[in-house]
């Protein structure tokens, strides 16, 4: 509450502190706070004093409620008592009605956690449906200097593998070729799932570029030529893409102990991020057991190649038997080991799905017609827009986590839990 406060130029005397860096010797520097200071002595007056200024701005619409937080507020609380049941109900609903105060106290809508959606819990292809993210830029030597280069993560939705691809730039052509690499090796996926669009303009400005409408165009001619479909998860939503945003972290985190500030070349760096593949592909995905008769923890590994990463491949000496089993009864035996592996997925994997712990039941849903105030990010809230919802887009379990919301700026798409609920449309 104290940040939201500014204070004027010439209050800021007040709130002065000295910085001095004990390295170079020099006279200690002047700050002066822009905000209140949570923990300053003359914090709470401010705070007191704020709310009864909007209680004055407001006392002509909402003259009992601008009256109640004048006299009847303590530190965060209003105290007050009313002879009749109905008095109670009235003067709270007045004060919920204050748009100064709701624009401060609102809370965001949530919501029960929706099933995780079929195509992350059937049982595909490796890669079939696939998760696109970048990272970058990083540094590389070459003859002509250092320069940028960019990592293009391809994530299996079901198997949790990754892929990675170098690119020397985000144009749209080496993209398009760091997606031809990708389904030589791994197959065309059927869907690949990325951040919206509209989130990467935002980003660095080679993102941008390849996100542009000319560049985005001919990546989608590309798709549409291999049958893929591109999928973008709704803007501002950065948790929808929770699966390839962690294994981001994973790749990044790696990339920083293993170089630290040396630069590679190319050459190097593709060596490296192939090494950081093969050990995120040999994470486990369920638990290891302290039994060492206990089958192997289950990797993406297994999927890709049929086996564990650490595993030396298996060169048994035929004998006569095995060396006039049919074909067929040596691919069925195949099948059978693959089919195996699908089933500890689903038994010991898919099952780790079902903890949670929160967002368990029902809440509030936003509705046709609510009121909003739109969260902003690297904004204050004071100057957040205010929007009316114009649609609801149910989820597949019928509960409403996206909306179309219009504001003075036009009508976007966006997540409900970065609405905050001003006025449901009910109450008008």
């Amino acid at each position: 509450m104290f940040l939201q406060i500014r204070l004027d130029p010439e209050d800021k005397d007040v709130s002065r502190f000295l910085w001095r860096n004990m390295k170079d010797g020099k006279k200690p520097r002047i700050f002066r706070f822009n905000r209140v200071t949570f923990g300053l002595n003359c914090a709470p007056f401010l705070a007191m004093a704020v709310l009864h200024h909007h209680a004055e701005l407001n006392q002509a619409e909402y003259e009992e409620a601008a009256e109640n937080v004048k006299r009847n507020m303590y530190v965060d609380d209003i105290v007050l008592s009313c002879e009749k049941e109905e008095d109670a109900i009235r003067r709270i609903k007045e004060l919920r009605n204050c748009v100064i105060c709701k624009k401060q106290e609102t809370r965001p809508f949530e919501q029960k956690m929706a099933d995780l959606p079929k195509m992350r819990t059937s049982e595909t292809f490796p890669f079939e449906n696939t998760g696109l993210d970048f990272i970058g830029p990083l540094h590389v030597d070459r003859e002509d200097g250092c320069t940028k280069v960019y990592i293009c993560l391809f994530t299996c939705m079901v198997t949790r593998s990754i892929h990675l691809e170098l690119l020397s730039d985000l144009s749209a052509e080496r993209f398009i070729q760091a997606l031809n690499r990708f389904g030589a090796r791994r197959g065309y996926p059927r869907i690949i799932q990325s951040d919206n669009f509209s989130t990467f303009k935002m980003a660095d400005r080679q993102l941008k570029n390849l996100f542009s409408k000319p560049s985005l165009d001919k990546v989608q001619r590309t798709m549409s030529r291999h049958r893929i479909e591109w999928k973008f998860i709704t803007e501002r939503a950065p948790w929808n893409g929770g699966y390839w945003e962690r294994l981001v972290r994973s790749v990044k985190n790696t990339l920083k102990k293993i170089l630290g500030k040396t630069t590679l070349d190319e050459e190097e760096l593709t060596t490296v991020l192939c090494e950081i593949e093969a050990k995120i592909n040999a994470r486990p995905l369920t638990f290891v057991g302290d039994d060492v008769k206990d089958a192997d923890a289950l990797t993406p590994f297994h999927f890709l190649i049929g086996r564990s990463f650490v595993d030396l491949p298996m060169m048994p000496t035929p004998t006569d038997e095995e060396d006039e089993l049919p074909l067929n009864r040596k691919w069925r035996k195949r099948q059978q080991i693959i089919l195996h592996f699908w089933k500890r997925w689903r038994n010991e994997y898919v099952t780790t799905f079902v903890s949670r712990s929160k967002w368990m039941t029902k809440r509030q849903e936003p509705k046709e017609g609510d009121i909003v105030l739109v969260k902003e990010d690297n904004t204050k809230r004071e100057n957040w827009p205010i929007g009316r919802i114009t649609s609801v887009l149910p989820g597949s379990d019928g509960l409403s986590r996206t909306v179309e919301v219009k504001t003075a700026k036009g009508t976007f798409t966006r997540p409900a839990a970065r609405l905050y609920l001003l006025e449901p449309a009910n109450t008008r």
